[in-house]
């Protein structure tokens, strides 16, 4: 933790140095959430320099042992000497609930299509990515009060969603959301919202990418015992497109999204698909609406269904 809060530091001084790179990573970063946020979250930038925080770091007394272990520092195989993880990149620190650094998500600013545009910090003592939730130090609180967390992707739609005041928003930092994560999250809530990145559609599917990864991690939810909303973004003018840190640049245009029940929305996209008929749907979501008790509940969503599969029919 002592090492972080210096890094911390270092990162955040460098995002304020009089150089081309640093001046063209502070003005990606406030154009896109504003300086004001920025500076409450903390973001900064890593130099694309390859001993920047080494020589930091030796600077400061810190221990390069223990840096090299929570992923800060690496060692080159070829020459044996320590080197930067984190280069050319703005750092977007990882907080524990309890708003300790653990670790950083980095935006590169590369045009190089070959360069992963984030890169996570690697698995340590205090940073594990199947068991950490990104953005839980400013979203618990409200999502304890409110009995409700919102799921998105990644980092960045996090602090889009939190700059325009949509203060209970979470994200994994990976492809799906974990069981682990889940139980975290159940512990201050039992109602989730997903909020997926509208994407073109795959080959051979009628929807993209992120309704896939958010139909796989909210039936997983769903079978947990949580209550699953969806809001929907739509695809951009031109089918391109659009994630919730894209789309969603006011708290107007957030709210507008319609919220709908999962097993009602899932029905709708089941149906979407060409090797799924109307009997075949019921029968999924059937499975899904098994693990309520409530008769009322039951017979609500039966009613939504029937509905929907009359609409399609």
């Amino acid at each position: 933790f002592v090492i972080y809060s210096s890094v911390q530091h270092y990162y955040e001084q460098q995002l304020q140095q009089q150089t081309t790179e640093a001046h063209q990573a502070l003005e990606y970063a406030y154009n896109r959430w504003g300086k004001e946020f920025c500076m409450e979250q903390g973001i900064g930038y890593a130099p694309n320099s390859w001993q920047g925080l080494v020589n930091y770091a030796r600077q400061q007394g810190l221990s390069n042992e223990l840096m090299k272990e929570i992923g800060l520092i690496a060692l080159s195989d070829k020459s044996g000497k320590e080197y930067d993880f984190f280069r050319g990149r703005i750092m977007i620190p990882i907080r524990d609930k309890f708003g300790r650094v653990i670790g950083y998500t980095g935006r590169t600013l590369s045009e190089d299509d070959k360069t992963p545009k984030y890169l996570n910090s690697t698995s340590s003592v205090l940073y594990q990515k199947s068991k950490t939730i990104f953005g839980m130090d400013v979203a618990w609180r409200v999502g304890t009060k409110e009995g409700m967390f919102v799921l998105v992707e990644g980092a960045p739609d996090v602090l889009r969603l939190q700059s325009i005041g949509v203060l209970n928003v979470v994200a994994c930092l990976g492809s799906d959301w974990t069981d682990d994560q889940f139980a975290l999250l159940n512990r201050s809530a039992s109602k989730l919202l997903f909020l997926p990145d509208a994407d073109c559609p795959r080959v051979g599917t009628p929807y993209g990418t992120g309704i896939s990864k958010v139909i796989k991690s909210a039936c997983s939810a769903w079978n947990l015992g949580f209550e699953v909303y969806i809001k929907e973004i739509p695809l951009g003018p031109d089918g391109n497109k659009q994630d919730p840190d894209s789309y969603c640049r006011s708290r107007v245009i957030y709210d507008d999204l319609e919220t709908q029940d999962f097993p009602v929305w899932y029905a709708q996209k089941l149906l979407q698909k060409q090797d799924m008929s109307p009997n075949s749907v019921v029968e999924t979501v059937a499975a899904l609406l098994a693990r309520l008790e409530r008769d009322h509940e039951i017979d609500r969503y039966v009613n939504l269904l029937n509905d929907v599969i009359k609409g399609k029919s």
